[in-house]
């Protein structure tokens, strides 16, 4: 009996734009950006040193411990652990504003005993900004991440990375790119970008959005079972695996028990023209790992209450009462 889907609570200060379980519904109004499509990290030379952002010193690129295998998103790769991330992220644009979240798993589903889970996931974002404005309500509410205003937000990168103090690992990665007019790249060279780097897709799905800002969404997935073998196109579980996980940052996740790797790419079209990309996204995560994780990761809150509590036994019994 396949065991049920679980839903990320994902804490953002940007309005999410779609449904959490994976709805298909037209997107939303496009955030202001460009950068480059390439899917390297910009590295700077080795002895450039990448912003502070209030986390220290880094030199760049950034010194990775965890072997991980597996695909990457500017470098990022699942099991990496949360320092080395945020490192990749600093190097990759050294001039982004990161932002932690405590909450990434909905705390609900766990019995968190006494222990405190902190940075379980983080944004970066890079861009244009300016001042706030604090001389009317309507400019005020467009005050931002970092005390900014974002007048162009080029690149949003979020990283999930749950678990235990000291224990946090990635666990899903997500990376929007919004592109100014006159700098956006055809949709076949993004596709065949994704493709070389990829492989060949299983999911294509073209959704005619027509709104005041999009033409066409169109939605890549390349989706592997709990074997890590490819889904054929034939396999039931194929559409099921691909709809959980997707692929803009503003986007709600779910994951299932069964399906494996998956990747997502949304790329969205601008009306003025169809054959180019306006918005560029791509989401991974793997749905059975991160079920085994979250249970597992109940497990480890359990050990570390029973150890506290016999920690305290051990102190109580030692002690002298005094009637």
């Amino acid at each position: 009996m396949k065991r049920p889907a679980f839903a990320a609570t994902a804490l953002w200060i940007l309005a999410w734009t779609m449904a959490a379980c994976g709805g298909s519904d037209a997107a939303g109004e496009p955030s202001q950006g460009a950068v480059a499509t390439g899917d390297s990290p910009r590295a700077p030379p080795e002895a450039q040193e990448s912003a502070d952002h209030g986390l220290g010193k880094l030199k760049c690129p950034a010194k990775i411990r965890t072997q991980t295998t597996g695909p990457d998103i500017i470098g990022l790769k699942l099991g990496m652990s949360r320092d080395e991330a945020v490192n990749i992220v600093r190097c990759h644009a050294d001039d982004a504003y990161i932002e932690f979240e405590d909450r990434w798993f909905e705390p609900r589903g766990f019995n968190m005993h006494q222990t405190t889970l902190e940075k379980q996931a983080f944004v970066a974002l890079s861009g244009e900004t300016s001042a706030c404005d604090y001389s009317s309500f309507d400019r005020m509410q467009r005050c931002g991440a970092g005390g900014r205003q974002w007048d162009h937000v080029s690149e949003k990168i979020k990283v999930a990375t749950p678990g235990i103090p000291g224990g946090e690992t990635v666990v899903g990665v997500w990376r929007t790119q919004t592109f100014k007019e006159g700098e956006t790249p055809a949709v076949d060279s993004v596709i065949a970008a994704l493709t070389k780097k990829y492989g060949p897709f299983q999911v294509r799905k073209v959704d005619h959005v027509n709104n005041n800002f999009w033409s066409d969404r169109i939605e890549l997935a390349w989706v592997r079972d709990a074997d890590d073998t490819p889904l054929s196109e034939a396999d039931p579980a194929l559409g099921a695996c691909a709809r959980n996980v997707r692929a803009r940052v503003d986007e709600g996740q779910v994951w299932r028990d069964g399906c494996g790797l998956t990747i997502a790419a949304t790329l969205l079209a601008p009306r003025a023209n169809p054959a180019v990309v306006g918005e560029f996204s791509v989401g991974m995560m793997n749905q059975g790992a991160l079920y085994a994780y979250q249970e597992g990761l109940q497990l480890q809150l359990d050990d570390i209450e029973t150890k506290r509590r016999a920690s305290e036994l051990e102190k109580a019994q030692s002690s002298d009462v005094d009637l």
